[in-house]
């Protein structure tokens, strides 16, 4: 998904975010079924549903493949 990067740091690694969470994308969410989309930030933390009205973590949906033409 690419939320984060491994980089050596003398013995062991540093993790750093190697994502923009303002970054507008589309969840689901697992209750409902629901997509919508919110700054990746947003999905990434508990958030109400707006169709079901359940508290959850929205699952990150894959961008939806280019259109050709």
């Amino acid at each position: 998904m690419g939320l984060v990067t491994r980089v050596p740091a003398g013995r062991s690694y540093r993790l750093y975010l190697a994502t923009r969470m303002g970054e507008v994308v589309r969840g689901k969410c697992p209750r409902c079924g629901r997509v919508a989309e919110a700054p990746k930030g947003m999905f990434l933390e508990q958030t109400t549903c707006g169709e079901c009205r359940a508290s959850v973590v929205f699952v990150l949906l894959a961008k939806p493949p280019a259109r050709e033409g």
